[in-house]
């Protein structure tokens, strides 16, 4: 499925002057994020990345798919969502079993830095699954690995231990659920400055599946610089965009 992304934008001259900058509590804002086409909510710190990586789970069996991750506190969130498969296109992605252990082998290496330790048996809302410990370097980390009926999910944050209130926030938040929709608006409230750079930009409303698309989009965007009697002048605003499936 493809998304055709319009955007209507509207600004206004701002009635204040100087710099623009967040506060820790805005950069550690969290947001819950429902991506488009997986079947999962969760809620994350700050602005939450979208990446396509290439996962091994052996020498011979390794599958690119997309991990969701955030930094903040100096602690990386990541989610990960596999899709179940036949043995003969995926031997990792055929069983919970199998995901398990290319899990495992991923961790088992000639660096001894990493690790990857047996914790618990788990249930979150509904999904079981098992608990790990992971080490990176001198970093510690918790490892949740969930089953559905159709896929095979990993959550992993690295730099904090289980107890740490954040983490248990990360994790708990965790919600399957049926596919997330991927048509609708959201309108993105920015602050662009004297050079027509977007240097603030929130989502106001529109789906939360696509509202980290459209904040994305609203920071890359660059405008001409708009002039107050002659002078560079600071604006606000918002940017509409529409996403449509075809």
């Amino acid at each position: 499925m493809f998304l055709r992304i319009t955007r209507l934008i509207l600004l206004a001259v701002l009635p204040f002057g100087g710099a623009i900058t967040q506060s820790p509590a805005q950069q550690a804002a969290w947001q819950k994020i429902a991506p488009a086409g997986e079947a999962f909510t969760v809620s994350m710190p700050t602005m939450v990345v979208e990446a396509s990586r290439l996962i091994p789970f052996s020498d011979q069996d390794s599958v690119r798919e997309r991990v969701y991750y955030s930094l903040a506190g100096g602690r990386r969130y990541m989610i990960v969502s596999f899709m179940k498969t036949t043995p003969e296109r995926a031997l990792a992605l055929s069983s919970f079993e199998r995901f398990m252990l290319g899990i495992e082998q991923s961790f088992k290496s000639k660096d001894e830095h990493k690790s990857l330790i047996f914790d618990r048996e788990v249930s979150v809302n509904g999904l079981s699954g098992r608990q790990y410990h992971i080490k990176l370097a001198e970093y510690p980390g918790i490892g949740l690995f969930l089953e559905k009926d159709k896929a095979f999910y990993a959550l992993m944050v690295i730099g904090a231990e289980e107890g740490d209130p954040d983490v248990q926030r990360f994790l708990s938040s965790f919600t399957p659920g049926e596919a997330n929709p991927a048509s609708g608006q959201v309108v993105v409230q920015v602050i662009i400055d004297e050079q027509g750079m977007v240097v603030a930009a929130t989502a106001v409303s529109g789906p939360d599946t696509l509202q980290p698309a459209a904040v994305g989009a609203a920071r890359m965007a660059r405008f001409t610089p708009t002039r107050l009697m002659g002078q560079p002048v600071k604006v606000t605003g918002v940017i509409i965009y529409n996403f449509v499936a075809y």
